[in-house]
């Protein structure tokens, strides 16, 4: 060894220190003859070897610094060449800044200085290099620039225009190779795979050993084909996750290590040095940990996807695009999208995993899932036979079982997907968690089988054992982030029990406790809420939602505004205002749409969608106030979000209709039309503008077509009805029943069908038959609200009198005795108290049937009770013309004349309506009452004609008039007008009846008399006999079939008529005794109405021929009674005849009342009968359905154990 020399080593060190670098080296080469291969006489040498020739060294520097003031230009090129080959850029950058002050214009030179600036670690300078490569290349074709400029439109991902410089430079030097590897380059940025393995072959084809053009081959086989023989193994980086931090904690600790990774990736071109910095395997990492222990169910349409999902998306996105050949991203890929519910493209990406490797058992499992949520259950077990095909011991992982489960589950096999269920409970892993990192169930798939045997047991019946279940689940993952699915689900259990009350409340609220920013679960517990009608409890879990900072972010601000909209549904149930909220919504709504518009447009149209919806809904607000133009402004923006917009169309042309705008309603029903030609509403609303434009038979040909193509359109029947009605040609009504009930003989049970039956029942005076069919309506959702005021008001009025006139009905005001009405008013309180309104407008048509009820009543403290509440509504501006009305009634009651005349001109002067026409008819008629006891007839006669011009078919108006004329001893125009009165009240009001004979009679018109007689009842209608006797007794003194007597001696012997009119205004002999007055009024009594209907009494009619009295019952002239009216048995006799009378018509009163009550129970019954017999014939039907099922399944497992056998 040279240690143990003891003069080598001093030596040599002598030598070092007085820089002897040459004797130094000779003393080492002589030495290590002698100590072959010693280390350290080599270090040595080496050492002398590197400091020998130092001082030349530094006097070439210093000569340099000296040359470089005098160098050439051509010197300080080459200068700065070779710095800038060094990578030594700031010296080259001065040397070539010297040689550009020597020679500006030299193209080198800037060349040089392109790639100088282009290769420099500044950012901010490398734009410019283009401009020093254009001003080198001006005048020549350098290979240099035109590679610079190559290189500078790769970094800036121009590819196309490097593409175009690649083939300049090949077409002029076709045997420069550099040009063809740079063009390789820019095919393989550009992602065409094709393209550069061809270039890469013609490298190759010229030099088999290139080392560029073999790598770019290892590339396209690993990359694009997914060969991964071939592939080069990469460095695997572990992100450890600990067990002490939180998931948040986690989440950001890979969200940061992603932004890490990707931020070196962003400056580079897609490439060779791409892929190589590109870390797929730690990428996948990242995935693998965002998916363990997550949730394995798909998100449903609409909701928003969590961090760790659409994080492990955009990762998966990125290495797919990089490495389309790579299964196993291709995997991860499928099922992060069947995660997101974007089915479609996860069977793509199955697909291609399939073609690669079909033998990876995973990819079946997967497969299964996807035909198992798309509802193809047999096709999801085929894919789980084939992963068993695969790989047999696949049968013992918990996704295996829990798959097969839920397809059997699915399919109706309770028996086998319990059993099956069973088994996977009893797995290692899913009771209990097992031991240890390397658990390979996870906490939300164990869940998963504790929800599925809850649903299994369910269906099977066994409601307590699934409850039970579901409890032991619940208290097992109590603080794991699955409480909430648990919760969730025992909230479903309870309401699959019909156990919605407050125990489901109570779910949802610790559900929120454990995520208290959930807004998708504030907004369900909100509904929950509003069902079961606790509308505070609502209002202050939806408010609470909203209590967070202000934030921008996206998600944040689309779930506030789900938030509001509920919020909005809650106010309304309260009848409070929401045009704060609505406000509110509709800014943050507009924001949304603003910054969707940037972000995320494939979402804009949804959105824009909602903007129009909350656009509707404020204008509906206003609507509701009568704010016209404010509602009219909210309705053209919805429309400017949505322009093509049926709904909100017809939105406006009903607002502009219920304005009487009714041109512009026309023009925007014609808009509709044209959109979609069949458009059955606007075709109703179309016409029913025509009709108020007195465009009426218009009117009648569009609903008579609506009929055509829908006979079972009820909406649209009971509309025809009215219009019908209106022109006076109720009876053609008839045959629109009759077509309907050819179209479908299932009709009759429809509710809309018996309330439009009832309805004409009604405006054609059958009282029994239009309670009977509105009865049948009352029961339902759409039909009961106003089949329950229609019964209320028949109840109220069944004789359609003028409630509160004096003129017409002041004979027939205490006919009826006080338990009748008694028994009127109770039975319409009792139908109000068993409706329930769900809305506000059913509120306030529910509060004003109450008040109509107690004007009704006639008791003073009622009365005013309801004139208070009345105003109170008027005030409101609550459906203004009925209150009124009734304000009117009340006031007539009170015997507060002139202040209910001043209401009833206020509504006189009112434009006549669609909703308010019925309100002004019956204002306009009792003021015409009040004005004909006063003699005023000009005016009385506008209001008639008012009522006619709208209503043709209004009896009570052309009574009026025939009552006006007969005053004026005008019978023959009022026999005409008591003519049309007795049409459309269809002949059932014998005072018409009586009135119309007597003046035909006044008019000496006997036939006409004599035929109306005919068509009054005897029993119902005394008067007509007393025309019939009147007739007979002239025609005894006259040649036989002689009808027109002498005047005179009609005269002589009817001196009572002759004296003047019938009743008070006429001058006839008061009446001591009621019921006298009742017979010679005509009146029918409301019990005869209800109980003998018009068709019985039209069969009584026609066979009754009114025959002459026999001589017998007549009285000659001067024949004295047996006794005299003035004696005391004559007055006793008549006494006890009167009591009898009373007596037994009261008992016969009791009846009726009794049996129609009972009746009615009757129907009630039969009604609950037979909705609980349509119950029973579902469940056997199911069941019946589940056994027919399980016998085919028998079948199948005998001929299965047959061929087995």
């Amino acid at each position: 060894m040279s240690e143990d020399d003891q003069t080598c080593l001093p030596l040599i060190i002598y030598y070092m220190r007085e820089k002897y670098f040459r004797h130094a080296i000779n003393t080492a080469v002589r030495s290590l003859k002698v100590y072959n291969n010693d280390p350290v006489l080599r270090f040595f040498k080496a050492f002398a070897s590197l400091m020998e020739d130092q001082e030349a060294v530094n006097e070439l520097n210093s000569e340099l610094k000296l040359s470089g003031s005098t160098a050439s230009d051509r010197a300080l090129y080459y200068a700065a060449l070779l710095y800038w080959i060094l990578e030594l850029n700031l010296k080259a950058r001065t040397c070539v800044k010297k040689m550009l002050k020597l020679s500006d214009t030299s193209p080198e030179g800037l060349i040089l200085k392109g790639w100088i600036v282009l290769t420099s670690d500044t950012e901010e300078n490398r734009p410019q290099a283009i401009r020093y490569f254009d001003s080198g290349l001006q005048d020549t074709g350098n290979l240099f620039g035109l590679m610079g400029k190559m290189e500078f439109f790769l970094a800036k991902q121009k590819g196309q225009c490097a593409l175009d410089i690649a083939n300049q430079i090949i077409v002029s030097h076709p045997d420069y190779s550099p040009a063809l590897l740079m063009k390789m380059k820019v095919f393989m940025s550009l992602r065409d795979w094709e393209q550069t393995e061809e270039i890469a072959q013609r490298v190759l084809e010229r030099d088999g050993r290139d080392l560029k053009a073999l790598q770019m081959m290892t590339v396209i086989a690993a990359a694009k084909d997914g060969n991964m023989e071939l592939e080069v193994s990469l460095l695997k980086a572990i992100l450890a996750r600990k067990q002490s931090t939180g998931e948040e904690t986690v989440m950001q600790l890979l969200k940061d290590a992603t932004e890490l990774h990707f931020s070196g990736l962003r400056r580079l071109n897609y490439g060779v040095e791409y892929l190589q910095m590109m870390n797929l395997n730690f990428l996948l990492q990242i995935v693998c940990m965002h998916l363990e222990s997550k949730q394995d169910f798909a998100l449903v349409p609409g909701q928003t996807p969590p961090f760790w999902l659409k994080h492990s998306n955009m990762i998966l996105e990125i290495v797919v695009k990089a490495a389309p050949g790579m299964s196993v991203s291709c995997y991860y890929m499928a099922y992060v999208k069947f995660l997101l519910g974007e089915h479609k493209t996860a069977q793509h990406f199955l697909n291609l995993c399939m073609e690669k490797d079909p033998s990876v058992p995973e990819i079946h499992l997967l497969q299964a899932r996807l035909h198992l949520n798309a509802g193809e259950h047999n096709r999801c077990l085929s894919c789980l036979e084939s992963a068993v095909s695969v790989n047999f011991e696949i049968r013992n992982r918990l996704q295996f079982s829990l798959l097969k489960s839920r397809a059997l589950l699915r399919s109706g096999d309770l028996k086998n997907a319990m059993q099956c269920l069973k088994i996977t409970m009893n797995m290692p892993g899913v009771r209990r968690p097992t031991e240890g990192p390397q658990s390979s169930v996870s906490t939300s798939e164990r869940v998963s089988v504790y929800l599925e045997l809850t649903e299994a047991l369910r269906l099977n019946g066994q409601q307590h054992e699934a409850t039970k279940v579901l409890q032991d689940a619940i208290v097992s993952f109590k603080g794991t982030p699955e409480e909430t699915r648990l919760m969730l689900a025992n909230v479903d259990l309870a309401l699959a029990r019909d156990d919605v009350d407050a125990a489901a409340v109570g779910y949802y609220e610790t559900a929120l406790k454990t995520d208290a920013l959930d807004c998708l679960l504030s907004v369900e517990l909100s509904e929950l809420l509003l069902k079961l009608k606790r509308f505070e409890k609502a209002q202050q879990v939806l408010e609470k939602a909203l209590e967070h900072k202000p934030t921008t972010m996206l998600t944040t601000m689309m779930n506030d505004v789900k938030v509001l909209h509920v919020l909005v549904k809650v106010l309304r149930m309260k009848n409070e205002s929401a045009l704060d909220v609505m406000q509110k919504l509709h800014d943050l709504q507009q924001k949304v749409v603003f910054r969707v518009t940037n972000e995320h447009p494939e979402e804009l149209e949804e959105q824009r969608k909602l903007l129009a919806a909350i656009c509707c809904d404020w204008a509906h607000e206003f609507h509701l106030k009568h704010d016209l133009e404010m509602a009219k402004q909210h309705y053209t923006d919805a429309l400017n979000h949505s322009p093509d917009n049926e709904e909100i169309i017809f939105r406006l042309a009903q607002l502009y209709y219920e304005h009487q705008k009714l041109d512009y309603c026309e023009e925007l029903c014609l808009k509709i039309l044209q959109l979609r030609q069949n458009h059955t509403a606007a075709s109703m609303l179309l016409a029913d503008s025509l009709f108020w434009k007195n465009q009426k038979e218009e009117a009648v040909k569009i609903y008579a077509s609506i009929m055509e193509r829908n006979p079972d359109n009820f909406h649209a029947m009971a509309r025809f009805l009215h219009v019908l009605r209106r022109m006076g040609k109720l009876e053609d009504v008839q045959s629109v029943l009759i077509m309907c009930e050819k179209f479908s003989p299932l009709s009759v049970r429809e509710p809309g069908y018996n309330y439009c039956k009832g309805l004409f029942f009604w405006h054609s005076c059958q009282v029994t038959e239009a309670l009977t069919h509105l009865n049948k309506a009352r029961g339902d959702v759409d039909w009961g609200e106003p089949a329950l005021e229609l019964m209320v008001q028949i109840y109220l009025n069944p004789d359609k009198d003028v409630f509160g006139g004096e003129v017409l009905d002041k004979e027939q005001k205490d006919m009826s005795s006080e338990s009748e009405n008694e028994m009127r008013i109770s039975t319409a309180h009792k139908l109000l108290a068993r409706f329930r309104p769900r809305s506000r407008s059913e509120q306030d048509k529910l509060a004003l049937l109450s008040n109509l009820c107690r004007i009704y009543s006639k008791e003073p403290k009622e009365v005013e009770r309801a004139v208070l509440e009345l105003t109170d509504m008027q005030a409101k501006n609550v459906t203004l013309e009925a209150s009124l009305l009734m304000m009117a009634q009340g006031f007539v009651q009170l015997k507060q004349i002139p202040r209910a005349r001043n209401f009833l001109k206020r509504l006189t002067r009112m434009e006549w309506s669609d909703a308010n026409a019925d309100d002004l008819e019956n204002a306009s008629l009792l003021l015409a009452d009040m004005y004909i006891k006063m003699g005023k007839y000009t005016q009385v006669d506008k209001l008639l004609d008012s009522c006619i011009r709208n209503n043709k078919s209004c009896s009570k108006a052309y009574e009026y008039q025939g009552l006006m004329m007969e005053n004026e001893q005008r019978n023959s125009d009022a026999a005409l007008q008591y003519e049309l009165a007795w049409k459309y009240s269809n002949r059932a009001h014998p005072a018409i009846g009586f009135r119309l004979a007597f003046n035909y009679l006044k008019c000496k018109n006997y036939t006409l008399a004599v035929d109306v007689c005919r068509q009054m009842s005897i029993s119902d209608s005394p008067p007509s006999s007393i025309c019939m006797f009147a007739l007979h007794h002239q025609s005894s003194g006259s040649p036989v079939g002689s009808l027109n007597p002498d005047s005179g001696v009609m005269s002589a012997q009817m001196p009572q008529m002759d004296a003047g009119l019938y009743g008070q205004p006429m001058a006839f002999p008061k009446m001591t005794d009621s019921r006298s007055m009742e017979q010679m009024m005509g009146f029918v009594p409301y019990s005869s109405c209800l109980t003998s209907g018009s068709n019985e009494r039209a069969a009584q009619q026609n066979q009754q021929f009114l025959l002459p009295p026999p001589a017998s019952t007549l009285r000659p002239a001067g024949q004295k009674r047996g006794l005299s009216k003035d004696s005391v048995e004559y007055r006793l006799r008549r006494e006890r005849n009167n009591i009898a009378v009373r007596k037994s018509r009261d008992k016969a009163r009791r009846r009726i009342q009794l049996t129609q009550q009972r009746a009615l129970q009757l129907q009630d019954e039969n009604h609950r009968l037979q909705l609980h017999i349509q119950r029973l014939s579902h469940e056997v039907d199911a069941l019946r359905h589940y056994l027919s099922q399980r016998h085919l399944q028998t079948k199948e497992q005998d001929a299965a154990g047959d061929d087995n056998c």
